[in-house]
């Protein structure tokens, strides 16, 4: 059986998963240039307080999206994601920034983590058009996107470089949770996809 997605929801999608979340590596232009058009930059080098920014920047982004749910949502199962969502990254908000307290870590900017908030603004003003299921549907996209970066930018970014053993213990710890937050988000956007708008 097919399902008719409307229009709106096929062009909120397309403009919010064509925007980048800040932690996919961007070519080198140089290095393609000499390399050819395949070639991709080594990732950037970090320290601590980069990282620290990254993954704060990261968690504010997505209580941000999980935010506009309570005035744009229709769906149950949406509100509970977000719910989660706000819940799960505050918690882990309240972790990083007690164990930067405890290492006399001062958070510093780094691209990534100014792109994660550009970029989060963009989408928050995308979404804030939509309401109802063509919301819930943007979200969800949204959401499996924005899980998938985190959790490749934990893999091959934040995790490797990290050099302070209390912040590679937590960012370790957290990345089963970044994975059943995508498994979920995957979930729901399987859920919302197929539904018909009522």
């Amino acid at each position: 059986m097919r399902v008719a997605i409307p229009r709106s929801v096929i062009v909120s999608a397309v403009a919010i998963s064509m925007m980048g979340c800040g932690l996919i590596l961007k070519p080198d232009p140089d290095r393609v240039a000499q390399q050819g058009k395949s070639a991709v930059a080594p990732p950037p080098q970090l320290s601590d307080a980069n990282i620290a920014a990254i993954f704060l920047a990261a968690n504010n982004t997505d209580i941000s999206y999980a935010r506009l749910v309570a005035t744009r949502s229709k769906s149950a199962d949406v509100r509970r994601f977000a719910d989660r969502m706000m819940s799960d990254h505050s918690a882990l908000l309240a972790q990083v920034t007690e164990i930067i307290g405890v290492q006399s870590l001062e958070p510093q900017e780094h691209e990534i983590s100014l792109d994660l908030r550009d970029e989060s603004a963009s989408k928050r003003d995308i979404m804030r058009e939509l309401e109802g299921h063509s919301f819930d549907s943007a979200y969800a996209i949204n959401e499996v996107s924005y899980h998938r970066r985190l959790l490749g930018a934990l893999d091959g970014l934040l995790i490797p470089q990290v050099r302070d053993t209390s912040m590679k213990r937590f960012l370790s710890a957290v990345r089963p949770a970044v994975a059943a937050h995508l498994a979920h988000a995957e979930q729901l956007q399987g859920t919302i996809l197929p539904a018909r708008k009522k």
